[in-house]
């Protein structure tokens, strides 16, 4: 844990199938990692920040 930042994915739903989702499951993590540079909107839907 980085600087005690910790996120809440909806794993079922993005992570745990491979599919069509694999590409949103991808977005996901990039707004996680780097929400300077990437902003899909998954925040509230697919992900929070604990």
């Amino acid at each position: 844990m980085k600087n005690a930042q910790v996120y809440i994915t909806d794993g079922n739903s993005y992570f745990n199938r491979p599919g069509p989702r694999l590409v949103d499951s991808l977005e996901i993590l990039a707004e996680i990692i780097h929400p300077e540079i990437f902003q899909y909107s998954y925040q509230g839907q697919g992900w929070e920040k604990f």
